[in-house]
């Protein structure tokens, strides 16, 4: 499945890497839920900030009582957001943010294991050549609660739209929170990979990295701070490894490839004083040095202090 991700071995000279492939569209999709149960949610979500108080605790309650088999769930979810925050504080809105996205989160992946056969070929485009009525409904429903059919290897995927979610909530926030679900949508709307392969411009990719480095150094206490950790570490451990067919390293395990060299030579020449540069630097110049040994060396450091993953 698409959406799964998956151990690759990706071979550089005598420098052996373990990869796993990942596309950043799927990050919705990462953790299939066990079922589709009423599954309780628990305040202390990744360990992130959070506000207590009457209305956060009702929300959860709410959410414990839907089920992740049904997309309208997600309308229930932001409507009952909306009637209990409409007049709170935003420390507050953001906190019941987190538990939206983590319900948001199982719902999107329920209905990808739902509707992975719906459309088996990725010859049919559904928002254009949907027939039947039941084919138009699902389709409505899916776009009016925030999810959209991708294709990715040869069949289409329920993923999660998070353009919606930025509109819905955007208004209800903390400024940091505003940007961090802007940028979410600006992301997921250009799509990262496909196929072991990355799509984006390399120098994309680079921007990418340090634009969710700032947002961490700027918001030290937010209330994501996880999830913005994690995407960080995704572009910084892509920026140096790649994809099976978007390799940093030619096949050969001699040189950096054309399209890495570009994206190392914008960080650097753009981003010179960011952590991001400061921590490829020494590797760019271990693989120009064909220094395989000093290669694998501040890979397994990176690894070992959490600074990439994997």
């Amino acid at each position: 499945m698409a959406s799964l991700i998956n151990m690759k071995q990706f071979i550089l000279g005598v420098l052996c890497i373990s990869l796993l492939g990942c596309n950043s569209n799927h990050t919705e999709l990462a953790n299939k839920p066990n079922s589709t149960t009423n599954d309780s949610i628990n305040l202390s979500i990744n360990k992130s900030p959070q506000k207590a108080g009457p209305q956060i605790e009702a929300y959860s309650a709410f959410l414990g009582t839907l089920d992740t088999s049904d997309a309208t769930n997600c309308g229930k979810a932001v409507a009952k957001f909306k009637s209990l925050f409409a007049k709170t504080d935003a420390a507050t809105n953001d906190s019941a943010y987190v538990l939206f996205d983590h319900y948001f989160r199982r719902l999107s992946n329920s209905l990808e294991i739902r509707y992975i056969d719906y459309w088996p070929t990725d010859s049919i485009i559904p928002e254009k050549q949907a027939i039947l009525p039941s084919e138009i409904a699902l389709i409505a429903t899916l776009k009016a609660n925030g999810f959209k059919f991708i294709s990715s290897e040869g069949a289409w995927y329920v993923n999660a739209d998070r353009d919606s979610i930025q509109k819905w909530f955007s208004t209800l926030v903390s400024p940091s929170m505003k940007d961090y679900l802007e940028r979410v949508a600006i992301e997921d709307s250009e799509r990262y990979g496909d196929d072991g392969a990355i799509l984006i411009p390399i120098t994309t990719l680079a921007d990418r990295a340090v634009w969710w480095e700032r947002f961490s150094n700027a918001h030290p206490g937010f209330v994501m701070k996880d999830e913005v950790m994690g995407k960080y570490q995704f572009y910084l451990t892509e920026l140096m490894m790649g994809e099976d067919n978007t390799p940093a390293i030619d096949w050969d395990g001699k040189y950096i490839t054309d399209y890495f060299l570009k994206g190392y030579e914008h960080l650097f020449t753009k981003y010179p004083e960011s952590n991001t540069t400061k921590r490829l630097k020494p590797y760019f110049d271990a693989l120009q040095q064909k220094n395989m040994t000093k290669a694998q060396q501040i890979l397994s450091q990176y690894k070992e202090q959490k600074i990439t993953l994997w």
